[in-house]
């Protein structure tokens, strides 16, 4: 591809909530292999990262979550996610080749908590606050078969560490860090196909 990225969906003023996850690393390269991708090495673990997000898009409020693995600093690999607006998850899977699925998703900043379905997926303990500084994750989502697309998660973040206290059900994973945006902006790209595959 070549020229400037050109956003399909552009949104600010998104409440963003995001856990840090270190996983199995070799689980991970084994699951990747089918995909040309590898894992991103950090300390010996894969890292996961699950994001749940509200915002509103054309009118229409959403919230969705999703998990990605990440293959390099500005790459990572998205393998599962759910929007709670049913046509903007059939949406998703029709027009963009990604992997959303119907779901009742929350999010919650303040203490941060992330449920589908009903679901506790992640629950802080108790409000608390950590580091505070302007961040931007600004690269390339794999998909499934070689597709992929461009996105932006940015804004004032707040970094706390995971307590003992915190409550989680995320299989397979280990929570370290959560990470809070108060007031972000998203953005994505269409979906492109795979290259030289």
């Amino acid at each position: 591809m070549t020229g400037p990225i050109r956003y399909v969906a552009d949104l600010a003023h998104v409440r963003e909530v995001t856990l840090v996850c270190a996983a199995d690393l070799a689980y991970w390269r084994g699951r990747l292999r089918r995909e040309r991708l590898e894992p991103l090495d950090v300390g010996g673990r894969a890292e996961v990262l699950v994001v749940a997000a509200e915002g509103v898009f054309r009118g229409i409020a959403f919230r969705e979550l999703s998990f990605s693995v990440t293959v390099a600093d500005d790459e990572a690999y998205l393998f599962e996610a759910y929007n709670s607006n049913r046509f903007f998850a059939w949406s998703e899977r029709a027009f963009f080749s990604t992997p959303y699925q119907h779901g009742r998703v929350g999010v919650r900043t303040d203490p941060a908590a992330i449920t589908v379905s009903g679901r506790a997926i992640a629950e802080m303990a108790s409000a608390r606050r950590g580091t505070v500084a302007p961040e931007e994750w600004r690269g390339v989502l794999h998909l499934a078969r070689g597709r992929f697309f461009h996105a932006i998660l940015a804004g004032e973040t707040e970094r706390i560490a995971v307590s003992s206290a915190d409550r989680f059900a995320v299989d397979g994973m280990e929570p370290q860090e959560w990470r809070i945006r108060r007031d972000a902006w998203h953005a994505k790209s269409k979906t492109f196909p795979a290259a030289g595959r």
